[in-house]
């Protein structure tokens, strides 16, 4: 579980406290266990999101997560990132509110989710959509529809 607010997050961890208790389980009898706890100031709306990757057995690598900033109708509702890993990068791109426009560097779409793999050169390789209407990647139009396109799958 990756949290990707990036540096405004505070964390704490706290294992056996008692006052207040914090960082316990109880299954069969008292047992101190990590509690983490994410904390962040802002103004509301907020979205936080976290990246659920599942890992091999045994892998540890972990890829950079970094938030994208978006140019929304609603931009508090839009959750944006980047992860990076072997030099690969993927952009998630979430509207929560339902489908809108979402401008993010040379990325424009008008939908509800967005997930792009791009190779170290900043080559398009693979884009999935849901509740597309439009996609433009680097002046490339890959969806322009007066209708809503359930799903949708490129690969370069």
């Amino acid at each position: 579980i990756i949290p990707v607010a990036g540096e405004r997050l505070g964390l704490r961890v706290e294992t056996g406290q008692e006052n207040p208790v914090v960082g316990w389980t109880a299954l069969y009898k008292k047992c101190p266990s990590p509690d983490v706890t994410y904390s962040l100031a802002a103004p509301l709306p907020l979205v936080l999101t976290d990246l659920l990757l599942p890992l091999r057995p045994g892998e540890g690598r972990l890829p950079v997560v970094s938030p994208l900033a978006v140019q929304a109708g609603d931009a508090a509702t839009v959750a944006a990132f980047q992860a990076e890993r072997d030099g690969a990068r993927d952009w998630c791109i979430l509207a929560h509110g339902g489908s809108q426009a979402v401008r993010c560097e040379d990325v424009a779409f008008e939908g509800e989710a967005l997930w792009l793999r791009r190779d170290p050169s900043g080559r398009l390789l693979r884009a999935l959509g849901a509740n597309l209407r439009a996609l433009r990647v680097g002046g490339q139009t890959l969806v322009d529809s007066p209708e809503l396109v359930p799903a949708f799958h490129w690969s370069a």
